[in-house]
């Protein structure tokens, strides 16, 4: 008999973490092996046997050491010395989900649509976004699953064999009856999660039973699903429901193994349910749960032939497969490993600083008349800043002159000037008035730094240490560690030059703090570094010393400008008008290039000299005697694009796009700003009508308006135009605020489904919750709306309202600050 069987001669192995399991699972095998010798190395006590046919190996985890780690060591040993094995079952016991098992049921592992049968829940990290599962397990053999779907059938016609086999065991080992069989000594009661077990109390008996639910059954159930398996003992009703919500709500079973096989050979987990993972949990059902678990194991074994599982190729034969292509696979091996650590690079990078300049850039340059500007480019003091290093360049300008398509010009010339040095850095930065609140100095030098440590491997080293101290805990950097980590990033390079376009448009402390950091980094690194802004004081005197380009709209790029948009003039087969047209303009508007574009952009509904004369005395008129635009000349050429935008059929949707612009209290999205468009404020509706979301054609605002390519946010094309309208808004548009605090109450008063508010709260400062894309901007500044709004009655309304029905029917949290209004 002892030379009967050999080790190659196991084809299943069984693996057991506790030695009840072991006992139980001993108890139903046909027949007992005699063990076989182990070689070195391989620290497991095996017993041996066979189940219709299968011979099995049985293992147990070292007395004391459970868990997915113990479980893979002795898995990786079995297949080690028993090289025929095909598959792996990981049978034993497990907490259950009350609402869906009951003591003493069967769990099997079986693919959900999200997991393969096991998902190892404590395994991941966590990040900004909190706790990320890694990593993925492998689903049982097919053979198996084939195997309980036909179980599963035979079990509705004709119930399972469990009852039967646990009789045998009787029969066979009556020893074990009083443990591993039922008994009216075990009592299932089911506590509400939030009631903990009595302190030290032994068993549930010092417990309030009369909070609990008493459950009775005549035979286990068998379920099939999801079990989740982890390093560590669940005892908490809280932590178990919490798993289970965060799992997607398909846990019918919490363990601590079977994820440490499932990577390692071929897996069915089957769990016989003994506690329901909570602070009630003791051994009671330990022996039972242990028992049905090995019984259906036995059933499911006998449905299966030999055959079948002769069939499968063994763990070996996996392996070696594997082995064999690892050659070939390796350098995509090593390549998936660059583009995982390029993906946590980007995601270090916009953790960093999610603001990003590429898309302005891009879209200045589109808009850019080719040819013009190159007058800087040749200008002696470019030149010079470019070639010496730590020089500093000022290039101040009055407003509309041209500044910030100038930068946009300096930093394409750089950039094609210096692509092939990979030790020159280029660095910059679009100072915007509609993002001043955002544009802190932490941010500015944040957008600077991902700059620099991104097209450089080496020099994203101190970054990742700093994301590594900070994220975890959701933490920002302060501006010490932002300003260590910039200095270090630059020592990477030969030269760096910094551009920081419109630097007037920051908030007066925000910019002197970054001005002197700035310079504080220019003093230690040796960058070079160029500034453009309007002509203020305290501006002035931080370039003073510095060399300076006055940027005006030079005549030359005034000419190449009118005349490429000659042709979008209805009079531009008129030679003699078209000169006029040119003679006026270049005159007029003092070094204001957007105010030739205004100017010209007035002309093209007018179709008559006597139309286009009359315009071009209005421009003439609105200049100085001495060629130069008066403090008044945008607020004329402004008021002109009103008026045509009143003439065209179109007029109160484009008003209406510009109104919000001017009152919104932070720059919106165009899918936002659709949806604002989209309300009916008066109708009462329940729901927003999608049908009457409009589609935005900015072409109606006369020029006015223009939207960011990458990020989709709506905004005016000069800081001079929102200017204007911020001043003129009660002109145009006297009942703003009442409007925009109606539509956003309109909005939060919308019935919005239940699972809406199960989302992290965070999600009301996005700008880009699907599928309610207003919702961020409503719940956030009605109020600052509603204080500035005339009439309060909507506000009120709206507070009861929303007080009566409360979130339980629908009603939206609405962010309430702090409220106080004088009525």
């Amino acid at each position: 008999m002892a030379d009967s069987f050999k080790h190659q001669d196991y084809t299943v192995g069984w693996v057991c973490a506790l030695p009840i399991e072991q006992t139980a699972a001993w108890a139903m095998l046909d027949e007992k092996h005699p063990r076989l010798a182990s070689p070195k190395g391989d620290d497991n006590a095996y017993m041996l046997g066979s189940i219709g046919g299968h011979n099995i190996v049985i293992a147990c985890l070292p007395k004391g050491r459970i868990g997915v780690t113990s479980a893979s060591t002795v898995v990786t040993q079995m297949v080690s010395t028993f090289t025929a094995i095909r598959f792996a079952l990981m049978v034993g016991i497990g907490g259950g989900i009350p609402s869906k098992v009951s003591l003493g049921d069967v769990v099997v592992s079986t693919p959900t649509p999200e997991f393969p049968g096991v998902v190892q829940w404590d395994l991941g990290k966590t990040g900004t976004r909190g706790f990320r599962r890694t990593g993925a397990l492998s689903p049982p053999p097919a053979s198996l699953l084939s195997a309980i779907s036909r179980l599963e059938s035979a079990h509705e016609i004709e119930g399972s064999r469990i009852e039967e086999f646990l009789e045998e065991l009787k029969q066979k080992h009556p020893r074990l009856t009083s443990k591993y069989c039922k008994s009216a000594m075990l009592q299932d009661w089911v506590f509400p999660a939030d009631y903990p077990h009595v302190e030290n109390a032994p068993t549930c008996q010092d417990c309030d039973l009369s909070l609990a639910e008493m459950r009775t059954s005549d035979e286990p159930r068998i379920h099939y699903g999801l079990i989740a398996s982890g390093n560590q003992v669940v005892k908490s009703a809280q932590l178990r429901d919490e798993l289970c919500v965060s799992l997607g709500g398909g846990v019918l079973c919490i363990e601590m193994e079977a994820a440490g096989l499932m990577n390692k050979i071929p897996t069915l987990a089957v769990r016989g349910i003994c506690d329901y993972a909570d602070s009630h949990k003791n051994k009671d059902w330990q022996p039972y749960a242990a028992a049905v678990a090995a019984a259906f194991s036995k059933e499911l074994l006998l449905d299966i032939q030999p055959a079948e599982v002769s069939n499968e190729q063994t763990v070996k034969d996996l392996v070696e497969a594997m082995t064999t292509g690892v050659s070939e696979t390796r350098e995509q091996v090593r390549r998936i490993e660059r583009q995982i650590e390029s993906q946590h690079d980007r995601e270090i990078l916009d953790w960093l600083s999610p603001t990003g300049y590429g898309s302005q850039q891009t879209e200045l340059l589109r808009r850019r008349q080719p040819g013009t500007g190159q007058w800087f480019l040749n200008h002696e003091n470019y030149g010079h800043w470019l070639n010496e290093p730590g020089a500093t360049l000022f290039c101040p300008g009055i407003p509309g002159a041209g500044k910030t398509m100038l930068a946009a010009l300096i930093i394409d010339d750089m950039s094609r000037r210096y692509e092939t040095l990979p030790d020159v850095a280029v660095a910059y930065v679009y100072c915007d008035y509609q993002r001043a609140s955002e544009q802190t100095t932490e941010n500015v030098l944040s957008s600077l730094l991902r700059q620099l440590v991104s097209p450089l491997p080496h020099t994203i080293n101190a970054t990742r240490d700093l994301y590594g101290r900070h994220a975890n805990q959701q933490t920002r950097p302060s501006l010490e560690e932002i300003l260590r980590v910039l200095h270090d990033a630059v020592k990477y390079y030969s030269r760096c030059f910094i551009i920081m376009d419109a630097l007037d448009e920051l908030e007066p402390m925000c910019r002197r703090s970054v001005l002197s950091e700035i310079f504080e980094f220019q003093a230690r690194s040796g960058a070079n570094i160029l500034a453009t802004a309007r002509h203020i004081t305290d501006i002035k005197e931080s370039f003073k010393g510095a060399a300076v380009i006055e940027i005006s709209a030079a005549h030359g790029d005034v000419l190449a400008f009118l005349s490429a948009q000659r042709s979008t003039l209805p009079c531009a087969a008129d030679e003699v008008i078209c000169a006029e047209i040119t003679a006026a303009i270049t005159k007029s508007i003092g070094g204001m290039f957007l105010l030739a574009r205004l100017y010209l952009d007035s002309l093209k509904n007018k179709d008559t000299r006597k139309q286009i004369r009359a315009a071009l005395a209005r421009f003439t008129a609105a200049s100085s005697p001495h060629g130069t635009a008066s403090s008044t000349v945008y607020d004329t050429a402004y008021e002109d694009a009103m008026e045509r935008i009143e003439m065209q059929p179109r007029k109160d949707r484009a008003k209406q796009i510009i109104m919000w612009i001017t009152c919104a209290r932070r720059p919106l999205t165009i899918k936002e700003l659709q949806y604002a468009l989209a309300v009916e404020a008066e109708s009462g509706s329940e729901a927003l009508d999608e049908d009457n979301i409009p589609t935005l054609d900015m072409s109606i605002c006369a020029g006015l308006v223009t939207v960011e390519g990458r990020t989709g946010i709506v905004r005016f094309i000069h800081f001079t135009t929102q200017e204007y309208f911020r001043r003129a808004a009660p002109k145009w548009f006297p009942n703003a605020e009442q409007l925009i605090v109606s539509t956003c109450l309109a909005y939060l008063s919308y019935k919005l489904p239940e699972e809406f508010f199960e989302a992290n709260l965070d999600l009301i400062s996005r700008h880009d919750l699907v599928p309610y894309p207003f919702y961020p901007y409503s719940v956030n500044y009605w109020v600052d709306h509603a204080r500035l709004a005339q009439h309060h009655s909507s506000v009120l309304q709206f507070l009861k309202d929303h007080q009566r029905r409360g979130p339980e029917n629908g009603a939206a949290p609405v962010g309430l600050k702090e409220v106080s209004f004088h009525t």
